[in-house]
């Protein structure tokens, strides 16, 4: 029997369809290293747990808790950061700066914010508060390079103390001024520029 072209192409295309699919190779590791959303959930760190860790690790470090009591950073004490109504870091607040540097990667966005007692006029305050947020600031950029869009800078100056600056008869507290004088390191999953509560400066109101 003799096979007309239009024959042969049909046996041909009918080949073709009769030939197996081949199969996409299978990536079996990658299953078996695929961690399902419990597991991941299991060996994520809170925040909290890491705050903790980091404030337990150095005596000069604290937690912060915000408006409605939850831990969203830490406190370091002005007076060990600080001379008294200076902007100059000190020795020990470097080391501490350096251990806690360390300990920043994977917390996110850093909100720095300095703090004031009650002494002076509310202005100088605000600015002192900045100034000394923008020192802790430049010193985590400079000298532990960490990325400067990472790290924003407020200041609430006397504004938001956590003691009372004076007794309940009117006598100066020397003690709870010396806790209002701070500054606290406050942890968002995204960065921000204003700590909650806190007063963001005008250009001018800086200088």
């Amino acid at each position: 029997m003799k096979l007309t072209p239009a024959c042969i192409a049909c046996a041909f295309v009918l080949m073709v369809a009769a030939q197996p699919a081949v199969a996409e190779p299978v990536d079996y590791q990658g299953i078996f290293d695929a961690k399902t959303p419990i597991e991941a959930a299991q060996t994520a760190t809170p925040i909290t747990t890491k705050l903790e860790r980091i404030a337990a690790s150095d005596p000069n470090l604290d937690l912060s808790k915000n408006e409605a009591g939850e831990i969203d950073g830490m406190a370091m004490s002005a007076d060990v950061l600080f001379g008294f109504g200076e902007t100059e870091l000190s020795q020990e607040a470097q080391a501490t700066l350096k251990s806690l540097a360390s300990q920043l990667v994977g917390t996110g966005g850093l909100t720095i914010t300095g703090h004031t007692d009650s002494i002076g006029a509310e202005r100088p305050n605000f600015r002192l508060g900045m100034q000394r947020a923008n020192a802790v600031r430049n010193w985590l950029i400079e000298q532990a390079g960490i990325a400067p869009e990472k790290i924003g800078v407020a200041s609430a100056g006397e504004t938001r103390p956590i003691a009372d600056n004076v007794t309940a008869n009117g006598q100066d507290n020397a003690e709870a001024r010396a806790l209002n004088r701070r500054v606290e390191f406050t942890f968002k999953d995204d960065q921000t520029q204003q700590a909650a509560g806190a007063k963001v400066p005008s250009p001018q109101g800086v200088l």
